[in-house]
């Protein structure tokens, strides 16, 4: 968990490691982080975000015959064809993730 967090940073781990003086304050100072990444991905998936997928195309040409008589075909790229794509909003995401990981700030249910 606590290397997922920190997307393998090791400098930011090993910030995190002087910071602590115990494994427990280490691993609670873990679990801050870890909130804020869920709450981080969260927003983004609930408020929806752009993608681009590129693509390489390529063009069949004729490199020469080869000994037997048969046409040789080479693909040579041509360029790249970028199509943007837009992720939708998703609220039931962010409400499980928010609710089951962080339960004392965000609860589906009123007392």
């Amino acid at each position: 968990m606590v290397i997922g967090t920190l997307q393998s940073d090791v400098k930011a781990l090993e910030k995190l490691k002087k910071e602590a003086g115990t494994v427990e304050q280490f691993l609670a100072l873990a679990g801050d982080l870890a909130n804020v990444s869920l709450v981080v991905a969260a927003t983004r998936a609930a408020i929806g975000y752009e993608t681009v997928e590129v693509t390489e195309e390529t063009k069949r040409v004729v490199d020469g015959y080869n000994s037997d008589g048969t046409v040789q075909i080479k693909e040579i790229p041509v360029g790249e064809k970028r199509k943007h794509k837009h992720q939708r909003p998703n609220e039931v995401l962010l409400k499980f993730l928010l609710c089951s990981r962080m339960p004392q700030y965000f609860s589906d249910t009123r007392k």
